[in-house]
């Protein structure tokens, strides 16, 4: 077992090194995170997401979307979002809670993408549309429908179930505690 809830001593670092090692690699740990947002009519939506990017120096995690997507329009009435990580070989829980800043994808980063990466970020049919049939989407790639989403991280929440009783902290601007599970 990675035992990142060992001690608080490192415990910060110990998340970032997760994420900086998973960035753009969906089979890493911490590749994939559920996104949760407010929805502007009401309640909560979540959906999972690739990390594309972590820079510890700046505090920012990276995902990547297309901008007719419901999340964007959730995050505009609400920037506020968390993103949870589950690492099932270790029983860890890890969410980063913070302020999402967006914009529009780079023409290089766009550039660098495949032609099948680049149907994510189509125009029509925009997510959710509703279409005849699974196969009637015909999509056409739009770079500006390339939408980055720059997550401002203020507060990492690292859960353990692997321990008994179980272990959990919170690191924020306050520094590493222990809380209860």
């Amino acid at each position: 077992m990675n035992d990142l809830l060992a001690t608080l001593d490192g415990l910060a670092s110990a998340v970032w090194d997760l994420w900086e090692g998973a960035s753009g690699d969906a089979e890493a740990p911490c590749g994939i995170a559920a996104l949760a947002t407010a929805r502007k009519s009401g309640g909560g939506a979540a959906r999972m997401v690739v990390l594309r990017a972590a820079d510890r120096r700046v505090g920012t995690l990276e995902i990547w979307t297309n901008t007719a997507s419901g999340k964007v329009g959730d995050i505009r009435a609400e920037p506020e979002v968390e993103l949870l990580f589950w690492l099932s070989g270790d029983q860890l829980q890890i969410r980063a809670r913070g302020i999402v800043d967006m914009s529009q994808g780079s023409k290089s980063t766009w550039d660098e993408l495949g032609s099948g990466s680049r149907l994510n970020y189509a125009t029509s049919p925009a997510p959710g549309d509703k279409i005849d049939a699974p196969d009637a989407a015909a999509p056409e790639p739009d770079r500006a429908q390339f939408t980055i989403l720059t997550l401002r991280v203020e507060r990492i929440d690292v859960l353990s179930l692997a321990h008994r009783p179980h272990r959990r902290a919170i690191v924020d601007a306050d520094g590493a505690r222990w809380v209860a599970p």
